[in-house]
Formats: structure tokens, C-alpha cells, sequence
């Protein structure tokens, strides 16, 4: 909607917000036009992530922050309503970090942050407490010595899926099944469909995090703290049992694409990545080698979801994400991008689903 407000957040914290009529409308091969011409950016800053919004007031609704030393935010949509045309503070970076991402969220979902080393980690958003503008957030990950963050993804809760397995098993009349299955994997993997913040099971009388002890040691995997006692991560017998599952009721999977800055990529389901508590080391997300090189993106992507990769010499490939191999964690990956020496993967972007109803019939808006 040209009504609709866009959310522009630079590299030192800062928002700035648009009208989205006021940017102008340009066919596809035009140039466009400068930030600097909508924004009245200050020395050093660059734009990082520009979010869409509609209703600035609207209530539940947060902005997430993830900053390149591993630093963690939310902070109520609210707060951002009476965003000045020089710009306001949205989160105080400290010296030498950086803002790298932003994303909305409902104060319900599974944060996923990766790193440069190819490590990530997965925890409830539930563990931040909302903050306010100004505040420096609390750590996400810890790092280790010369890693830092490259990228972060919102994921649905294990509830949230699970909610939406019964929806769609009760419309096909499938919800005995489904509940039975949902049942069967929490047993076989206690904690595995539980978001570990705490909160009552899918089911009544199933499993829960809460039930479980939080430890934190030496003992605990990389020194990390891992939410019960047990480590609750998904076994592959689980997982092929979820994903039948969901396959039966047509729900396509939610994966991480990873993607090293040799151009090699792999898609890994979240499940895979262990439910932990923010600020661990985390666990393993690629395996990085002088081949594979480091990690340069990560996005949440499913079945349907488009991709486009583009080196730092320009080169640029379109890809259908469903032609690349599913991964495990500790996984290498397949080339994507045939790159010439001394090239990178410079950004990988997820292209927005187009919408049949948004076009006009003459020409092609830049969207």
C-alpha cells in the first residue's frame, strides 16, 4: 500500500522512515533512486534492512535487532511511531559493532542467529525482554575469538507449527492422526515440539521444557547451556515422521539456507538445530574449509521460496531453492556459483513472492 510506511534502519543503530509514495515509482530497468535522497543519512552510515510496515500503533508487534558482535534486541513497534525526518536512536550500538539486520516479530517466535565461523544458534524469543529505544539489548551468542554474526532469521515456534498441523488436520479430518503422531515424536524426543520457555505442550499432558533442568558448564557441549538435561535435539526417525506428516497435509518445511562466500549452499531444517538458551556457543551450522570458504548469508526459506546470489564482480544467478540438496548441520553443501579467483559471494536474497493481484496490466512496477 502506498499508505504504508517503510522502516529504514543504518548501520549505527539509527531508524529513519519513508512514505512509500514517496519513493518513486520506476519501471524495472530504471536506476532509481539515492537513500540519500529519501534519508538524511549522517558521516558513515548505510542503510541495513528497510522494513515494511502499515500500522506503526499496531500492538504485539516488535523489532527484533541483531548486531555483528552478537548483541540481541526487542523493542516494542509502538516505540517507532514518531520517527523524525533526521532519524531517531533504535538500538545503542557500542564501539566497534554494528547493527547488521532487523526483523518484525509477534514476541512468540524462535530466533535464529549464524556467524562468519559457521557456527548458529536457535533460542525462544521469549527469553528477551522488550527494551526500550536507546537500550544495547543483551547477548545472543557468544562468540568465539575473531567470529562474528553474519545473519539472523525469525522461525516459527514449534507451537506455532504445531498449531497449524491441527488446523490443517481438521480440515481434511485428519486430527486423531495428527495429534497421534504429534504425541509419538514427543516421546520418542522429549522437549523436541515444546519451544523451551517454559510454556504447557502442544498436547495436555505432553512434555514440556519446563518439566526439564537448565544446566550450564563445563559438561554442557562447547561450555554452552543446553535446555534439559538430555539435550532435547530431534532424532532422524522424528524428523522423517514430521515431515511425512506434513507432507500429508501439504505444509512445506521451514529450512535454513546457508551459503559460503565460495558459492557453495545447503538447506538444513530448523529442527536440526537444537533448541538452546540465548547466549550459548552454539552448535555447528556448515562446515567450513578452504574450499567451501566461510559463511557469508543465511535465510529462512521453504519449498516455494526463490533466491538470488550475486558475487562481489558482479556476476548473478537465480535459483529455485528446492533444487538444492537438503543438509544436515555439519554439511559442506552444493556449488551454487561458479566463481572466478579472488571472487565472493557478496549478498544472497530471498526474491518476494510475487502477487498476481499487484500488477498491472501494462508494464512492471518495481516492487
Amino acid at each position: 500500500s502506498t499508505h504504508a510506511y517503510l522502516l529504514c534502519f543504518t548501520n549505527t543503530g539509527r531508524v529513519y522512515w519513508v512514505k512509500i509514495y514517496e519513493v518513486p515509482d520506476i519501471g524495472a530497468a530504471g536506476k532509481g533512486k539515492a537513500m540519500a535522497s529519501l534519508i538524511d543519512l549522517q558521516p558513515g552510515e548505510r542503510v541495513v534492512t528497510i522494513l515494511g510496515v502499515k500500522d506503526l500503533e499496531e500492538e504485539s508487534k516488535y523489532i527484533l535487532f541483531a548486531t555483528r558482535n552478537g548483541t540481541v534486541k526487542k523493542t516494542a513497534l509502538k516505540d517507532f511511531s514518531n520517527v523524525m525526518s533526521r532519524g531517531i536512536i533504535a538500538i545503542n550500538i557500542e564501539k566497534d559493532d554494528e547493527l547488521i539486520i532487523a526483523r518484525i516479530t509477534d514476541g512468540q517466535q524462535i530466533i535464529f542467529l549464524a556467524t562468519h565461523d559457521g557456527m548458529a544458534i536457535r533460542f525462544n524469543e521469549q527469553d528477551l525482554r522488550p527494551m526500550g529505544r536507546p537500550a544495547t539489548g543483551n547477548r545472543g551468542i557468544n562468540l568465539r575469538k575473531g567470529d562474528y554474526v553474519i545473519g539472523a532469521a525469525v522461525t516459527p515456534s514449534n507451537e506455532a507449527r504445531n498449531k497449524q498441523r491441527l488446523e490443517r488436520a481438521a480440515a481434511a479430518g485428519l486430527t486423531a492422526h495428527v495429534e497421534a503422531v504429534i504425541d509419538e515424536v514427543s516421546l520418542e524426543t522429549p522437549g523436541a515440539l515444546s519451544t523451551g520457555s517454559g510454556g504447557p505442550s502442544t498436547k495436555p499432558g505432553g512434555p514440556s521444557f519446563a518439566a526439564l533442568s537448565r544446566r550450564v558448564g563445563s559438561d554442557a557441549p562447547d561450555g554452552q547451556e543446553v535446555l534439559g538435561s538430555d539435550a532435547p535435539e530431534i532424532s532422524e526417525a522424528a524428523q522423517a515422521k514430521l515431515d511425512k506428516l506434513d507432507k500429508q497435509l501439504g505444509l512445506t518445511p521451514c529450512l535454513i539456507l546457508t551459503v559460503s562466500e565460495n558459492g557453495f549452499g545447503k538447506r538444513t531444517d530448523v529442527d536440526a538445530y537444537r533448541l538452546q538458551s540465548r547466549g550459548g556457543k552454539g552448535v555447528i551450522s556448515m562446515k567450513t574449509t578452504p574450499k567451501i570458504g566461510k559463511v557469508s548469508a543465511i535465510n529462512l526459506v521453504d519449498d516455494t521460496t526463490e533466491m538470488m546470489l550475486i558475487s562481489q564482480f558482479g556476476k548473478i544467478i537465480r535459483i529455485d531453492t528446492k533444487t538444492i540438496r537438503s543438509a544436515g548441520r555439519s554439511t559442506s553443501g552444493v556449488k551454487l556459483l561458479n566463481l572466478d579467483t579472488d571472487d565472493k559471494v557478496a549478498a544472497a536474497v530471498v526474491i518476494p513472492p510475487e502477487d498476481p493481484k499487484s500488477q498491472p496490466e501494462n508494464g512492471t512496477l518495481l516492487q
